[in-house]
């Protein structure tokens, strides 16, 4: 009998052992594989710096401000921009409509920046680190949904107060060259005029 349970003993350390080799193995190629998972992406990736200054004229763009005023009626108004210097030559055009939910007071508002033709310096493709071999080329733009609210009307002494609350689409095409962000967003601002 003690030679059977000094058998079983042998057999339940040599269980243990081998599970025991087992469980490094898989760790250690858990671990392999993590590390192969992050060093890759570095390795094969290139480096984006997500400011204004490595991007298109058009990827942000600085909201237009009113005169503090919330119109009666829809307006629509289609314009284009030309921009120029910085080695960044870029013509666009843009759409907006502004809708009156409650007229002077609620408004719905929705702006594209649009088609956009685009010509770069070989200086600038290297600094904003662009992807392919193109130096122009076109690129479609984003959509921006705002709601703008009146907070304070314009009186005599007193200029109207509104508030815009701002929602942007990943709509933008060309993240590659370096035209627009390939993110959604969103901000607020506080505009006022008398």
């Amino acid at each position: 009998m003690t030679v059977y349970r000094k058998q079983k003993m042998q057999n339940k350390d040599e269980l243990y052992t081998k599970l025991l080799d087992i469980a490094r193995i898989i760790s250690k190629s858990i671990c392999a594989i993590y590390l192969l998972t992050c060093f890759i992406p570095i390795v094969c990736s290139q480096t984006v710096n997500y400011s204004p200054a490595y991007f298109g004229p058009n990827a942000l763009p600085v909201p237009e401000f009113s005169d503090g005023t919330i119109p009666k009626e829809t307006m629509l108004i289609l314009s284009g921009n030309h921009f120029f210097g910085f080695g960044d030559i870029t013509t666009s055009f843009d759409l907006r409509v502004e809708i009156p939910l409650l007229p002077e007071y609620v408004s719905f508002e929705i702006w594209y920046t649009g088609f956009e033709t685009w010509r770069v310096t070989q200086e600038i493709y290297d600094h904003r680190n662009m992807m392919g071999d193109k130096l122009q080329g076109t690129a479609w733009g984003e959509f921006y949904v705002e709601t703008r609210m009146l907070l304070l009307k314009e009186q005599e002494r007193r200029p109207g107060i509104i508030l815009n609350s701002t929602l942007k689409a990943a709509a933008g095409t060309n993240f590659e060259q370096r035209r627009h962000y390939d993110t959604p967003g969103y901000y607020f601002n506080v505009e006022t005029g008398k």
